[in-house]
């Protein structure tokens, strides 16, 4: 059983808002146990319940199949239309959903496994933030509240710093602007400090009991297990979705100066190899096999060494240990680059640079890249869902292997859809294998903001 939560975050208090929550059944191969019908479970006539209305339904939405009499795998047409209340053609975007009605003939089998959250009335909007945020908590390594003004915030895939606050119980918020698909953040510390940070779940999962099994759910379970066993047979996928990979607003690194190593004669250890090349990076032993770092800038009327520690970026992750850095293998390091005027560290680094400088650092070691301590602080962070062109099919008939198992009952689905200036579109797409009847239904969305519905039905045939 998968738990479904859409939920949003309130712009002026920062605090979760669940607005609706879903249990959505599964079947599991390696479960004994086959689900029954739960006791609760309504009992109904199949396809008798027509979907409730919701307010706001003011668009007309008509759909002209080309027949309503489909052999598997034709190419299936049909044209829609979306008009207003006075039958004037509406510009306006569409969620197109194609289904096999046999299976799933009620949008809702069992409503009560749908709980609501916060209830918008229509004549109140609801103020949600409109980007992707974290809340979370941070403290020492005493686990005791940090509350600092400078904490930093790196993300690896944009290459791009930024800074946040915590208050005085360590809590701590941060909005993103929207991405695709995941990307690494790390926390880091001005004040050079060992931190732990928690980050916190946008939403508490509340116990709601067990899902609600009707007849048409243990059916449509049964059905899947049976779809799966088929492809499995023919070594395919039933939804062989392709999604694009996520592309990130990267901010390049561009160092002052750039050391390629292996342009250098071989060198016993880094800082060795600094010495022996410039002075703009410094590496003293303090004690046996301890070290410290200093960066030098060269600008006139600033020269000399910063007085703070410099910030190390190896592969992409944060760390202020010097010892770490001096000990790596330096056969295993590609290039350093050196942020060291003041002008690009305050542009690029601000607070965390401009006292000590950085480096970074590329190489081609495997595993863990920085101490444990800095690796902690590494999260992984959700954005948008990469779009995917669903169900992952070919769009044309013949490039659909003879032989190979065509079985979809989510036929088709696009939620971004538009129609064009005359409220019209045409939409075709392959139908599959199955014998049934479909249904295809469309949720239209004026620029007005008025929605409407509309759904028609076909049958398959051999």
């Amino acid at each position: 059983m998968y738990h479904l939560v859409v939920s949003g975050t309130d712009q002026a208090s920062k605090v979760p808002v669940v607005l609706a929550e879903a249990l959505i059944p599964i079947f599991n191969d390696l479960q004994d146990d086959t689900p029954t019908v739960s006791e609760q479970a309504s009992e109904r006539e199949a396809g008798k319940q027509e979907p409730a209305p919701l307010p706001g339904n003011s668009l007309k939405v008509s759909i002209e199949l080309s027949s309503d009499a489909v052999h598997r795998r034709e190419k299936v047409e049909a044209r829609i239309r979306i008009q207003d209340e006075k039958g004037r053609p509406a510009p306006a975007g569409l969620s197109i959903s194609v289904r096999d009605y046999s299976l799933t003939d009620n949008p809702l089998p069992e409503q009560k496994n749908i709980v609501k959250g916060k209830v918008l009335e229509p004549d109140i909007e609801l103020s949600l933030d409109s980007m992707i945020s974290i809340r979370g908590n941070i403290s020492d390594s005493l686990g005791r509240a940090l509350n600092l003004e400078v904490l930093g915030l790196y993300s690896s895939k944009e290459q791009v710093l930024s800074y946040l606050k915590s208050n005085a119980d360590g809590r701590f918020f941060f909005s993103f602007p929207d991405f695709y698909g995941r990307k690494p953040i790390q926390f880091i510390d001005y004040q050079y400090n060992d931190i732990k940070v928690d980050i916190l779940s946008e939403v508490e999962l509340k116990e709601k009991g067990a899902l609600s099994y009707t007849p048409e759910v243990l059916a449509y379970l049964n059905a899947s297990r049976q779809r799966k066993k088929i492809f499995q047979l023919f070594n395919g996928f039933e939804y062989a979705l392709v999604q694009e990979p996520p592309a990130f607003d990267v901010h390049p690194l561009d160092p002052d100066d750039i050391y390629l190593i292996q342009n250098y004669e071989r060198f016993e250890s880094f800082p060795r190899f600094f010495t022996e090349v410039t002075t703009a990076l410094k590496f003293k032993e303090e004690g046996p096999g301890h070290f410290v770092a200093k960066m030098f800038n060269s600008e006139s009327g600033n020269r000399g060494f910063y007085s703070g520690k410099p910030l190390f970026i190896l592969d992409g992750k944060l760390t202020w240990d010097a010892n770490f850095i001096a000990g790596l293998d330096i056969a295993q390091v590609e290039e350093v680059g050196l942020f060291n005027s003041r002008k690009k560290l305050r542009q690029r680094f601000s607070a965390l640079g401009l006292h000590g400088g950085v480096a970074t650092i590329k190489t081609s070691r495997p595993g863990p890249i920085v101490p444990p301590s800095d690796e902690e602080d590494i999260f992984l962070i959700d954005g948008l869902q990469p779009q995917a062109d669903f169900p992952g099919q070919p769009p044309t008939g013949e490039a659909i292997a003879p032989h190979s198992p065509f079985l979809q009952p989510q036929l088709y689905w696009n939620p971004d859809l538009r129609t064009d200036g005359r409220g019209e579109l045409v939409l075709d797409f392959i139908q599959s294998d199955d014998v049934s009847i479909f249904c295809i239904e469309i949720v239209a969305q004026g620029q007005d903001g008025a929605w409407g519905y509309g759904r028609v039905f076909y049958r398959v045939y051999p």
